[in-house]
């Protein structure tokens, strides 16, 4: 029985079938969905840990932050060998938001345990995600200095 490949073994070998695996941008871009399946991995195995009462940390709200990182994940697969600056911008930007929204809920959850003196995720958790996220945002800043300006106007001038 074989198991089902990941987002980063597909997409790797994708790259490799069209010939553009070596490309720096899909390099980094795969470094990427390898970070993000680390994070909804962790957010996962949190989900296991958390009282579905707590206030500040409940399952559902893990699942928002699980949600939001399969649609990282599809972001950056969607725009994986692209040649048009604005997708990337726009993917650039959905990924940027959702990682944002990930930190201040890492930082919610260190405050909160802290002001009421609880644990309300386990340490380890926080440490854990804290060193995923700045692992992605640092590879991310990377990523986006392969982006290519081109021709193509942007129609709500953002970018």
């Amino acid at each position: 029985m074989s198991r089902e490949l990941s987002f980063y073994e597909r997409h790797k070998q994708e790259l490799i079938k069209e010939g553009t695996d070596w490309k720096p941008i899909n390099q980094v871009q795969l470094e990427l969905i390898k970070i993000i399946e680390k994070i909804t991995e962790t957010l996962e195995a949190l989900k296991e840990t958390v009282d579905d009462d707590n206030l500040y940390a409940d399952v559902k709200t893990i699942d928002t932050y699980v949600f939001d990182s399969y649609q990282t994940t599809v972001k950056l697969c969607s725009c994986l060998d692209c040649e048009l600056h604005i997708l990337y911008m726009e993917n650039a930007t959905i990924i940027r938001y959702n990682m944002i929204q990930l930190y201040n809920f890492i930082g919610s959850v260190k405050m909160f345990s802290e002001y009421k003196d609880e644990i309300i995720i386990e340490k380890d958790y926080l440490s854990i995600l804290t060193d995923e996220h700045k692992e992605f945002k640092e590879t991310f800043i990377k990523w986006t200095t392969h982006f290519e300006k081109d021709d193509i106007e942007d129609e709500w001038n953002l970018f």
